[in-house]
């Protein structure tokens, strides 16, 4: 009878030891072969991960954003839009218009004034508003509502802006 031990050294080869006491490099078996096998998944693994890296798109370099210039364009536009202020030919009468936004109970809203320097010293005025069109027309509307009972204008003139 024959007995055979098989043991692995520190570097991971396998070696037989028979009866006799002779020490052998053992065969491969199927131990070696998985390692053989996990080696080449790993070997795959790391080739795999490296042509994802290659091949990964690279972030463009962009320029820092600017949050004061940002503000400042927005502040511009805001403002340009929301202060209004111009002429208008209101019943064969040079007049002026001015719009401003305000806030009121956490909405924005508009007044307008609306005056014809050199005709009368009525000023239509309107208020809450959400938009400065509306706020204008309505102020206009009142200043032709003032005209009207001062007896500057006739029904028949005033009828167009009412």
């Amino acid at each position: 009878m024959v007995i055979t031990a098989a043991s692995a050294s520190p570097s991971g080869r396998w070696y037989r030891l028979e009866a006799s006491g002779n020490v052998s490099k053992a065969a491969a078996s199927s131990s070696s072969g998985r390692r053989g096998s996990s080696a080449r998944l790993y070997l795959l693994l790391l080739v795999s991960v490296g042509a994802v890296l290659l091949l990964a798109p690279t972030p463009t370099t962009a320029k820092t954003f600017d949050l004061s210039s940002f503000l400042s364009t927005v502040i511009s536009q805001v403002a340009e839009k929301s202060f209004a202020e111009g002429e208008l030919d209101l019943l064969e009468h040079y007049c002026s218009f001015q719009a401003r936004p305000h806030i009121y109970q956490w909405k924005i809203y508009y007044k307008a004034r609306v005056w014809c320097p050199g005709w009368t010293p009525i000023v239509g005025m309107s208020q809450l508003h959400s938009s400065s069109v509306a706020a204008r027309l309505n102020a206009a509307k009142n200043f032709v509502k003032q005209a009207l009972a001062a007896g500057l204008v006739t029904e028949e003139e005033a009828l167009n802006w009412l």
